[in-house]
């Protein structure tokens, strides 16, 4: 399986929209879960994760997304 170095994810959280570029290459090597970032969310809004293979060399994939309140966050 041939990580890419370069994978588009987009992150929309309630009216904030941001684009990340994770090199799978690297990310793979250290902690088990990539930080996207911290949102402002308002109970009820939306989070939606999207990872795209458009321009990509290497696979594309995410074993699983985790949304975790700032209260519970031990970094």
């Amino acid at each position: 399986l041939s990580h890419s170095d370069r994978i588009p994810i987009v992150v929309q959280a309630g009216k904030h929209r941001s684009t990340v570029w994770v090199n799978m290459k690297e990310s793979s090597k250290h902690e088990p879960l990539e930080s996207l970032g911290k949102f402002d969310l308002e109970a009820g809004e939306p989070i939606t994760v999207t990872l795209s293979n458009d321009g990509v060399e290497g696979s594309v994939y995410a074993d699983a997304v985790q949304v975790v309140p700032e209260a519970e966050r031990n970094d």
